[in-house]
């Protein structure tokens, strides 16, 4: 049993050891973006953004400046990373993004099929942005397909008469009959068969190749030594610690009751014997 215990406590430890690791990578990336997003905001500029792709398209699907409630800069492309071929979408605000409590993007598909993505949560309050796997768009789909419309849009809460209803409001809306056709989605294939050279006289840009980990390094190394500490302890406490037993001994308080009594009787007796010879004498 000791042997069973010890390699399930093993098992455990390399299972969570892994999330750890995989967590501490999510989050080193994630305060790259954040670093480096929020610069590149402060600077104007796009190129980090497009960078981190392995190929990007130089021409945008979308570009506009949004002014109303809300102000905030709305701009899309498409690019690549090493399995896959996403669609980026942001939204940003040199100032400062001041956007409503829920909004969300809404695609438009061929066949009018339509996909409510929500924008990934940067930490950012200059930018959010969502990357979307294209092929992925809808949860069965095997080829790619036409994006024909693309609709940013605030949700409220409207209490009429006791009735409450969920009411849309478009905060920009794609002009144009197609955004993104199926036969300009698969940058990796066009990749394969095109030279560096060649994808840039077609219009798209090789990627920078970014180290998430040399400058947040300190991420993984301190959650893994609260991991190596954590695990150190309940070890220790698991199969390490001596069981202190405490012994108590037992006294059977019968025993110098049923004693005493025996002694009073037989001092009794005793007693009795010596009254009867006295009687005995005097008479």
């Amino acid at each position: 049993m000791k042997f069973l215990g010890r390699f399930i406590f093993g098992l455990l430890v390399m299972v969570a050891g892994l999330n750890v690791f995989l967590f501490s990578y999510v989050d080193m990336t994630a305060s790259y973006l954040l670093k480096y997003g929020n610069q590149a905001i402060e600077a104007e500029s796009d190129t980090f953004f497009k960078s981190i792709y392995g190929y990007y398209d130089n021409n945008y699907l979308i570009d506009e400046d949004i002014d109303g409630d809300y102000d905030f800069r709305l701009w899309a492309f498409v690019g690549s990373n090493t399995t896959e071929n996403h669609i980026r979408i942001q939204i940003e605000n040199k100032a400062g993004l001041e956007l409503p409590e829920n909004y969300f993007i809404r695609l438009t598909l061929t066949g009018d099929e339509t996909v409510d993505v929500l924008f990934q949560d940067t930490q950012s309050k200059y930018w959010h942005a969502s990357s979307l796997n294209l092929k992925k768009l809808l949860a069965e789909q095997e080829n790619y397909i036409d994006i024909i419309d693309l609709q940013l849009i605030k949700t409220e809460e409207v209490t009429t008469n006791d009735e409450t209803e969920t009411v849309e409001t478009i905060l920009y809306d794609y002009p144009d009959t197609l955004l993104l056709a199926a036969t300009d989605m698969d940058i990796l294939a066009l990749a394969e068969n095109n030279t560096e050279a060649q994808m840039l006289a077609l219009g798209y840009t090789k990627g920078t190749v970014h180290d998430f980990f040399k400058e947040f390094q300190f991420i993984l190394w301190r959650n893994i030594t609260i991991f190596i500490v954590i695990v150190g302890l309940l070890t220790y406490l698991l199969f390490f610690r001596k069981r202190r037993y405490t012994t108590h001994s037992v006294i059977n308080s019968k025993e110098p009751v049923v004693r005493e009594n025996l002694n009073i009787k037989a001092i009794e007796e005793i007693q009795a014997v010596d009254e009867q010879e006295n009687n005995a004498s005097e008479k």
